[in-house]
């Protein structure tokens, strides 16, 4: 009997204990939910605060500090939360005044700045794709790395057969109400970047460089597009032309036409026989520049100048091969290894050029002068670099 009643005693306590257990877990659970349904009602653009405490935390996770202050214990737990109250402070301002015992129910909003260490990665990824052990790529590198890429047998992967599909149609929209936080440039529709057009009046075909899209090719006056980017080594490309010399020839200017530490620089010119189906390199026209322009002559179609961060180039074959035009721009004129004379890189700079056409109104420029525009967008400016 004392037995029986032993066992009741234990069971009947073991009950109560598992109920409380059972209790504080709905009452946190209750909790949450109650937080979780005053986050669903922040505003677009906003997000909950311990939501933005998350991002916080991982960030002090990755810094040796706070890595510290884990190893000291229960007061190194209360350290570490003093600690993130105020690193929350300084990276939510609109925080500052406010009681942390309350941020469960308060929205922040969800676009911030990144911290110093977020934009150190961001950058040194972006960097990685342009520059070599020192610094900047040696002469020759980059088309070799192309070369031995297209060289390569391709490997056969499981599961990636097949062709890519257009998602969605039209402009993307950045300016929905709903999405305040991806629009800080006040932009509206925005539908990729046309860089450079050529037309074909015999074939009546228009050609369109697309900002790092490659070459694209029209037959029913841009009712439709057909990509001729073919077998160009890169998508980068800055300027397109078009020639009716030899049949017909289709030219590409590789390398963006925009400066700033985000462009891509080009692997040269390019040239094609059959509308952008197959490519080959021109001679002449060095890797590792920004391209510009390309411009043909109306009346010597196998003249074409390509303008470019190392200068203008001319070529007599219909960009088959270029000659470097060596514009009087002082003593950097014609140098275009910046690897030996980095001073040199920024010096003969042409951004656009032009062939004179014949006709116009009220002008003595004779049909096929040639106009250059020579400059860094920083004219004279020392760079800082």
């Amino acid at each position: 009997m004392a037995l029986r009643h032993r066992w009741l005693v234990v069971v009947t306590a073991f009950a109560l204990v598992l109920a409380g257990v059972l209790a504080v877990m709905q009452l946190r659970a209750s909790e949450s939910r109650t937080g979780a349904a005053a986050a669903g009602d922040c505003a677009p653009g906003f997000q909950p605060v311990h939501d933005a405490l998350r991002e916080v935390r991982a960030e002090m996770r990755t810094e040796e500090d706070f890595e510290e202050l884990r190893e000291e214990g229960e007061a190194g737990e209360e350290e570490r939360e003093r600690e993130l109250v105020r690193e929350a402070m300084r990276e939510l301002p609109m925080l500052q005044g406010t009681d942390p015992d309350e941020w469960d129910s308060l929205c922040v909003v969800s676009k911030r700045p990144e911290s110093l260490k977020e934009l150190n990665a961001l950058f040194d990824t972006r960097a990685i794709s342009r520059l070599a052990p020192f610094g900047a790529y040696d002469d020759g590198a980059a088309t070799a790395a192309a070369r031995q890429s297209a060289a390569l047998s391709r490997a056969k992967v499981p599961g990636t057969r097949g062709k890519a599909r257009a998602y969605g149609r039209g402009p993307l929209i950045v300016d929905d109400e709903n999405y305040p936080e991806v629009n800080g440039l006040g932009l509206e529709d925005n539908m990729g970047r046309i860089d450079s057009y050529a037309w074909d009046p015999k074939g009546r075909r228009l050609f369109a460089a697309v900002g790092n899209g490659g070459i694209w090719r029209s037959d029913d006056m841009a009712g439709s597009w057909k990509d001729v980017t073919g077998n160009l080594p890169t998508t980068v490309t800055g300027a397109v032309g078009w020639s009716k010399a030899k049949r017909g020839t289709l030219l590409a200017l590789t390398g963006e036409p925009t400066f700033g530490s985000s462009a891509y620089t080009g692997l040269g010119a390019y040239w094609s026989g059959n509308l952008g189906k197959t490519w080959k390199r021109s001679k002449g026209v060095p890797a590792g520049a920004l391209g510009f322009a390309i411009a043909v002559d109306p009346k010597s179609p196998r003249k074409v100048y390509a303008a470019t961060q190392y200068g203008l180039f001319v070529s007599t074959d219909a960009g088959r091969s270029y000659k470097n035009a060596k514009l009087p721009t002082g003593p950097c004129a014609g140098v275009t290894n910046m690897t030996r004379k980095p001073q040199c890189a920024l010096a003969s700079v042409v951004t656009d050029v032009v062939v004179v056409q014949p006709g116009g109104v009220n002008t003595e420029t004779k049909a096929g002068t040639v106009v250059a525009t020579v400059g860094w967008r920083g004219g004279q400016r020392t760079n800082p670099d």
